[in-house]
């Protein structure tokens, strides 16, 4: 009998776990929409001067930080790992409200806290090295997105230039993970990722996450059918996505469309592990994703986006409740429609002051958010 490699035994752990209860609080996470849509490399792109992903009439565009520590471009993040950094800073920026990010206490604590192990040697391929330069890239690279379009005959482009961390102060000892950083050890988000990451967050299970961690492709694949089920559930019919269209959201970094199907069909079989509720078919030109339950289930979302989501204060009468305001945000995030839930909350506030105080106030304002999301803001 052949035996199992660590990867599909954490696989099969993972899946009973997630069969068998709901996300704790501390196991649901996000990650902004946009970097569900147009995607991180996959691998090094190497000396390039810039790198971009497209995905129908949104660009995904990404150019490297300078180091003069180092007196070299820090080259592009890529990989598992800038993927975990991303769905931690989230997760933590939907926790705290605030642009100032604190990296624990110790890289050995930081690490376990993105899911990495801090034990496993100081060589070019162990963790505790790739985190510190993938950090490196990622806090310093500058990302645009890029989207343009024709409405009523008239042709229009947008574009959003961000920086991802403008400030930061880190301490890395890679001999001594479990020393504390000396004076600590933060980054301070550029304020337009800021509001890309409060504005649209999808909501994913932590350990469907680890489970996956060490294949980027299988994170994207996840990340993307969580996105699509809630959709195709709640149009009520099943979404249709092109071979074409995938390999253009996340496949780049592959020879061919061919080379891509392949590769995205093994993570899918990954993926249906640690989201087995997930339905799908492979038909003629592309994959038919079929009305399905989300992999963050509404009673989870509901219970455990109380203690995760930040709700602002307001001086009103009537005040929804945590409780309706976490459900909120996975109503408008899942919609995918561009949404802000603090913009939404105020509308919603100037409302019920003209039409009188409801008498359900919490069951009001998820009816009014849920006509909401389904038109373009």
């Amino acid at each position: 009998m052949r035996k199992k490699s660590p990867l599909v035994k954490r696989i099969q752990l993972a899946a009973e776990q997630i069969v068998a209860s709901p996300p704790k609080s501390a196991q649901l996470v996000f990650t902004p929409r946009e970097l569900v849509q147009t995607t991180l490399p996959h691998s090094d792109p190497g000396n390039v001067p810039i790198w971009k992903r497209r995905n129908g009439n949104l660009s995904l565009i990404i150019q490297p930080g300078y180091s003069t520590a180092k007196e070299k471009l820090l080259g592009y993040p890529y990989g598992s790992i800038p993927r975990l950094l991303v769905i931690w800073m989230t997760a933590e920026v939907l926790r705290t409200n605030t642009r100032r990010i604190e990296l624990c206490d110790s890289l050995a604590e930081f690490m376990r806290s993105i899911g990495l192990n801090s034990r496993n040697g100081t060589t070019a391929r162990s963790d505790r090295f790739r985190l510190s330069e993938q950090a490196e890239r990622l806090f310093s690279a500058r990302i645009s997105f890029q989207k343009w379009g024709e409405i009523d005959g008239k042709r229009y482009e947008s574009r959003v230039d961000m920086l991802v961390a403008p400030k930061a102060h880190l301490w890395w000892s890679d001999r001594h993970p479990s020393l504390a950083f000396e004076e600590g050890s933060w980054v301070e988000l550029g304020e337009e990722f800021f509001n890309a990451i409060i504005e649209n967050p999808i909501p994913l299970d932590h350990r469907s996450i680890q489970a996956i961690k060490n294949s980027p492709l299988a994170i994207d694949t996840y990340c993307w059918a969580t996105l699509r089920a809630y959709a195709a559930q709640q149009k009520d019919k099943p979404q249709f996505v092109s071979w074409e269209a995938l390999h253009n959201q996340m496949g780049g970094d592959y020879k061919n469309i061919w080379n891509f199907q392949q590769n995205l069909k093994k993570a899918l079989e990954k993926v249906k592990s640690v989201y087995p509720w997930f339905q799908f078919e492979y038909t003629t030109g592309g994959i038919t994703v079929i009305p399905c339950v989300p992999s963050i289930s509404r009673k989870s979302r509901k219970q455990n986006l109380k203690s995760v989501a930040s709700v602002p204060s307001v001086n009103h009468q009537i005040q929804v409740s945590a409780e309706a305001f976490g459900e909120a945000c996975i109503i408008i995030a899942n919609a995918g429609t561009g949404w802000c839930k603090y913009a939404l909350e105020s509308q919603f506030y100037e409302y019920a002051s003209k039409r009188g105080t409801p008498r359900n106030i919490d069951k009001a304002f998820l009816g009014f958010v849920s006509k909401k999301v389904k038109k373009r803001p």
